[in-house]
């Protein structure tokens, strides 16, 4: 009624009035903006672990390459992550739920570094791969991300079709969610990555030893616990393997 649409104008006037607050930061020419927004965050509204790697990388490219306008880059390596809606659907990790474009990362760390990746600590891992571990250029390893997580999205959706055959990994991508366990997702990406070189023969026999021990381990209601650290070790296992031998080791 009219007396409750006066209440809630007063109510907006005295918001607006009273407890709107807008901050305004202008930065002179040798200031960097991106650094400001990273130690803004730890005071301010919770930003993804995607939101912060993608401001670090893109503060790392505005010093390695600054001829290149920073928008043609964004728009080719890391647009998709911010436009697709898919990107930001939750994924459920444990007892635990992020965004999808965040858990990727987190399983790509994993699949890059053998080493088990925390949720709370996937940016700090992310930064400390780039400055310290990984000695590759930074677009190379965007263009890696790229690849990689097309190759994600294509076995993720596949995953959720109703009707239709589905490829081994992407079979293997259905069990593992209804098993709670997509932590294991870093494995698929370890054994798809190209820089591993393996046959979809190898693909599928080490997807089949993982899968078994996943659902032997649910059939007998054992903890998932340790999931984490188990799933990094058998990425070290994938990644200092020959390919003819990866079964084997898994």
């Amino acid at each position: 009624g009219e007396e409750n649409t006066l209440k809630r104008a007063e109510t907006l006037d005295k918001t607006l009035r009273e407890y709107l607050e807008i901050v305004v930061i202008d930065l002179s020419v040798d200031e960097n903006s991106q650094e400001i927004f990273e130690t803004l965050n730890s005071r301010g509204v919770e930003l993804t672990a995607a939101d912060l790697i993608k401001n670090f990388v893109f503060q790392r490219l505005r010093l390695d390459h600054p001829e290149t306008k920073i928008e043609t880059l964004y728009n080719e390596y890391w647009r998709d992550f911010d436009r697709l809606a898919f990107w930001d659907e939750e994924e459920q990790l444990g007892r635990l739920t992020q965004k999808r474009s965040s858990a990727f990362l987190g399983y790509w760390l994993t699949s890059q570094t053998g080493e088990e990746t925390v949720l709370s600590e996937v940016f700090y891992r992310f930064k400390n791969l780039v400055l310290y571990d990984l000695d590759i250029p930074i677009l190379e390893m965007l263009a890696r991300i790229k690849k990689s997580a097309a190759t994600y999205k294509k076995l993720v959706d596949a995953s959720m079709r109703k009707e239709g055959d589905l490829s081994r990994p992407e079979l293997f991508m259905y069990r593992i969610k209804a098993l709670d366990s997509n932590l294991a997702k870093a494995i698929v990406l370890t054994l798809l990555d190209e820089q591993r070189q393996l046959t979809d023969a190898q693909v599928n026999g080490a997807l089949d030893v993982v899968e078994s021990w996943i659902v032997r381990r649910a059939i007998m209601q054992k903890s998932t616990n340790r999931y984490n650290y188990i799933f990094a070790d058998i990425v070290r296992s994938i990644r200092s393997s020959a390919p003819e031998g990866v079964v084997e080791a898994i």
